[in-house]
């Protein structure tokens, strides 16, 4: 098929000349010009439905005007761990086109068109084990992200900002929330592949919402399903200690609109626990399983997923697939501060602060990942020869990196400055291009080095490189760090002979903590 053939040929193409600027996208196409996407007039409509036997779909529809007489289009793919969300798709149909399939990608596909609107119809149904990663999708609710379930255009440029409708087709009952708006049947935003992609849709008949100010801004709180051991006050008493402190910490309020979910899943709360969030274009979701209480980790857990609105979306960093060459630092530095806004919000004490640290280092030091180079990391994670140990060590290299480089800064400093303030350099930066910027690595050296001497970063730099295993830095004055050649927190389990690190309990007063993580 010469579909196929011109993929293959304009692929390698653009794949040997991706550093320069381009306009040819990753399967071979021309990206979309001013007057094209301008004509494009992309609208979205979503409706639940049911089969035959009761089971939920969702239909949705994406009209468009044909801007050219062939356009290749891309189904659902990947999301995080959860591969061929293509398979989700059902009766693929499009008006006034035709549909080409693609020779070897099965998730491509071609729309030979005329110069009649074209509207692509389809259906989405639900993974068959309810996944977070995945659609979730029930007669009277469903959440998704926008890449798991919508069908765009591959000649869009993922940063370029285009116009899309959309249209919410559901019952009266239906409570409708997403990234941009709540409780509006049709609005329009002017947004680009890269946040439609990252956008979170909600709706249900069974949602309880509610909105928090802080500082003079909503946030929009969901509710879906109920906790044993929590109530929907404990879950919002800590998103406005939270914010509070993240937003007071960063000076930056310019926070409109933000909307946060949460999701009650039947599942145990054992040794095990299973619990996850993921932050998404001015929002972040996240579960819980029913019979747990708020335990210090899922504190943390909220705290990381808020953090990515600075670290992850206005500060971007990271160049190869998927940015994993940047993931210690927009995952690691957001674990550092997860773990310590819980501290300063005062949702967490100081000894549960170093207990928690204390079980990641451990699982650090543990973990069969620990020596991998941060090449291997970007060519393993997320295929088929990954694992947790792998994709954990980076929010674990990233994490010990910040620690000593807080007490670098501040001890060059003499505490005036802490890891707070580059951070904070970043963050201006990132607000006066667009509300976002694309860090270089030489603009991170160049940042840190203005509290650093001798260029400090570099050191951890090449660690992070070659795969070398980061000590953890000495707190002095408050903890002491010592070695044991057993696991504190999981005696049972096989590991290795590698010393493993571990701040001792604190022989002096709270005051020489504080110093250091204030």
């Amino acid at each position: 098929m010469w579909f196929g053939k011109l993929f293959i040929i304009i692929t390698m193409i653009f794949q040997f000349s991706c550093n320069k600027q381009s306009t040819i996208g990753p399967y071979g196409e021309d990206f979309f010009n001013k007057n094209e996407l301008s004509h494009l007039n992309l609208d979205i409509s979503v409706k639940l439905a049911q089969t035959k036997n009761g089971q939920p779909r969702l239909i949705i529809e994406e009209s468009f005007n044909p801007v050219r007489e062939y356009m290749g289009i891309q189904l659902p793919n990947n999301f995080m761990r959860q591969k061929n969300l293509f398979e989700l798709v059902e009766n693929l149909q499009a008006d006034n086109a035709d549909i080409i399939e693609h020779s070897t990608i099965p998730f491509v596909k071609l729309l030979k068109t005329n110069k009649k609107k074209v509207t692509l119809r389809y259906a989405i149904k639900p993974f068959i084990e309810e996944n977070f990663t995945s659609p979730i999708i029930k007669n009277d609710y469903f959440q998704f992200v926008g890449s798991m379930a919508l069908i765009n255009f591959i000649a869009l440029e993922p940063e370029t900002n285009f116009d899309v409708n959309f249209n919410w087709q559901l019952p009266k009952e239906f409570q409708i929330f997403n990234s941009f708006t709540y409780n509006k049947e049709s609005h329009k935003q002017n947004l680009s592949l890269n946040k439609l992609w990252d956008s979170l849709f909600i709706a249900g008949s069974n949602l309880r919402a509610f909105s928090i100010n802080i500082n003079n801004n909503p946030v929009y709180t969901i509710f879906n399903g109920y906790w044993d051991k929590m109530k929907d006050e404990d879950l919002l008493v800590t998103i406005k200690k939270l914010i509070t402190t993240q937003r007071n910490t960063w000076q930056d309020n310019d926070f409109p609109y933000f909307l946060i979910s949460f999701l009650s899943l039947e599942k145990d709360c054992n040794a095990k626990v299973q619990y996850a969030g993921t932050a998404h274009q001015n929002s972040f979701r996240a579960y819980f399983p029913k019979a747990c209480p708020l335990m210090s980790e899922m504190y943390e857990l909220i705290s990381h997923e808020l953090m990515h609105v600075w670290i992850g979306k206005k500060i971007v960093f990271g160049k190869e697939r998927g940015k994993i060459d940047g993931k210690w630092f927009s995952e690691g530095f957001c674990d550092y501060y997860g773990r310590l806004m819980s501290y300063r919000s005062g949702l967490i004490s100081e000894d549960m602060y170093f207990n928690s640290l204390n079980r990641e280092i451990e699982s650090y030091f543990l973990s069969s990942a620990l020596n991998t180079s941060l090449y291997e990391l970007v060519d393993r994670m997320y295929k088929e020869n990954s694992n947790a140990d792998l994709e954990k060590l980076p929010y674990q290299q990233g994490e010990l990196v910040a620690l000593e480089l807080n007490k670098l800064i501040k001890n060059n400093s003499n505490q005036r400055y802490s890891l707070d303030d580059p951070i904070k350099d970043m963050i201006k930066e990132a607000n006066n291009s667009n509300g976002y910027k694309n860090f270089a690595l030489s603009d991170i050296k160049n940042i840190f080095n203005k509290y650093l001497s001798n260029n400090a970063i570099d050191n951890f730099l090449h660690k992070i490189e070659k795969g070398e295993p980061i000590i953890p830095t000495k707190f002095p004055g408050c903890k002491d760090l010592i070695i044991k050649n057993r696991p504190l927190f999981r005696r049972t389990i096989n590991y290795t002979n590698n010393p493993i690190f571990y701040y001792k309990d604190s022989i002096y007063d709270n005051e020489t903590c504080a110093k250091w993580l204030e």
